[in-house]
């Protein structure tokens, strides 16, 4: 849940994210209003957390309206006035601009039309109503700087998946990195399952391949039950089968070893019956539970 950071977790955000694109941007664009801020203290930590958060949750729906946009924009003053009784309402107002800004400026890069054109327009209309008396100069200057350094933040958001925000609140301790329970179908023994991964030769992939020839194969299979990239990779890397530092499966091309991994994939988890189709093999299965492929 999104809040003001304590100076630890501030160094926990700093030392994971001060090379992501989101960070980045973050970091330069509030430099300036950073020092001109009344009285409460806020950083770019928290302007970062604070994005991803509010991005997170544009991106958890398809159905929002303007009435929850604004409702984003309120939780950010809420956030403030809960950390900090004594902030004005200039402090507010120039931390929920800045959150609502360098959102915008990224979906404005995204490739579906919701992100990039319907919640675009929905965050800058309340950006429009809630800074009608906001120093005009000063939010013309920051939008400015925001479109200077912002670039990098297309290649970013194009394959972004809308889970940073947990995976900042994992690093920071206030979420439970839990192992998603619900990624196989139920007549399936996942022991069985996370004991054969763990042995398999994975012919020369790396983690990040594995994980998504693995994915791949399951999903083709019919075995999955949830298909989200990211929570197989949370499965994966809950179960101590990989250990990597990404979250999702973007950005990856078949190579033939991952060829001959998925090759090696089927061998191990169906065989080829008397009829000479491919049939799951019994041992991953509950007892006395229906097959899934029955060859």
């Amino acid at each position: 849940m999104i809040h003001i950071l304590s100076q630890p977790e501030r160094q926990k955000v700093r030392e994971a994210w001060s090379d992501h694109p989101l960070f980045i941007v973050c970091d330069t664009a509030f430099y300036d209003r950073e020092v001109h801020l009344d009285a409460a203290e806020i950083t770019s930590e928290d302007i970062f957390y604070a994005t991803a958060t509010i991005l997170d949750e544009l991106m958890s729906s398809d159905e929002l309206h303007q009435k929850d946009i604004k409702k984003l924009w309120q939780k950010i003053y809420k956030v403030i006035r809960e950390a900090k009784p004594d902030a004005t309402e200039h402090d507010k107002r120039q931390m929920a601009h800045t959150v609502f800004a360098i959102a915008r400026k990224a979906l404005c890069h995204h490739w579906r039309t919701l992100y990039r054109e319907t919640y675009f327009e929905m965050l800058g209309k309340t950006i429009e109503d809630e800074t009608k008396t906001a120093d005009t100069e000063e939010k013309e200057r920051f939008v400015e700087q925001l479109i200077r350094d912002s670039s990098a933040l297309a290649d970013w958001i194009t394959d972004y998946e809308g889970h940073l925000s947990e995976t900042i609140e994992v690093r920071i301790g206030t979420l439970k990195d839990d192992i998603p329970n619900n990624l196989f179908h139920d007549n399936l023994d996942e022991s069985k399952i996370v004991s054969a991964l763990a042995k398999i030769d994975r012919k020369g992939c790396g983690p990040k391949q594995f994980t998504y020839v693995a994915k791949s194969f399951f999903e083709e299979i019919g075995w999955l039950k949830n298909r989200m990239d990211t929570s197989f990779v949370s499965w994966m890397k809950g179960n101590n089968i990989v250990t990597m530092q990404a979250t999702g499966l973007t950005h990856i091309t078949m190579s033939q070893n991952m060829e001959n991994l998925k090759e090696c994939l089927k061998d191990t988890f169906q065989m080829l019956n008397g009829r000479q189709k491919w049939e799951d093999r019994n041992e991953f299965y509950k007892f006395n539970r229906q097959k899934i492929n029955k060859g």
